[in-house]
């Protein structure tokens, strides 16, 4: 079976809605890789930053060529269940 690709959380640690997306991934046991954002020198409103997020905000989560801005969303389960192994019987 292969792995699903890896989630992208780029986050900034001072963002309460950084925290929400972290702490709802955790609490349902998702993995995911941590990518800090460095808005003192503006890298959320760089093209780059800009093509996930075109507010130019944190948090922002990637999954493949998927991106998703907004907190509340990513601590729903219903994006979690493609990251999740099957349930054995």
């Amino acid at each position: 079976m292969t792995q699903p690709a890896p989630l992208h959380l780029h986050w900034f640690a001072l963002s309460g809605h950084s925290h929400r997306a972290q702490l709802g991934a955790a609490l349902l046991g998702v993995p995911v890789e941590l990518i800090a954002v460095d808005l003192k020198n503006n890298a959320h409103k760089r093209a780059e930053f800009l093509s996930m997020n075109r507010f130019g905000q944190v948090p922002v989560l990637e999954h493949g060529g998927f991106t998703l801005a907004d907190s509340n969303a990513m601590a729903l389960p219903r994006f979690v269940p493609m990251q999740r192994s099957p349930v054995q019987s």
